[in-house]
């Protein structure tokens, strides 16, 4: 995977640093279309990245009913979208 700054992925992939800061932090999720141009600048499959964040956003079941643990925190279905 290439080591890229979050200007020089926007630069190459058209999009905006802000929107890869977003994105880079989990608070706006991608297009599989994002996705698959991120992937092709980073020189890996669209598979490996959704594999790297896979761990971010675990669904877990409580008392509270299904939600998501996203890092630390945890957070209901809504707050992911």
């Amino acid at each position: 995977m290439r080591n890229l700054s979050q200007q020089s992925l926007a630069d190459l992939s058209g999009y905006h640093r802000t929107y890869i800061g977003l994105l880079e932090r989990g608070q706006k999720s991608p297009s599989l279309r994002t996705i698959w141009n991120i992937a092709t600048i980073l020189q890996v499959q669209p598979s490996e990245i959704l594999k790297r964040v896979e761990h971010l956003v675990a669904p877990i079941r409580g008392s509270e009913g299904v939600g998501y643990i996203r890092g630390a925190e945890r957070v209901d279905k809504e707050t992911l979208r």
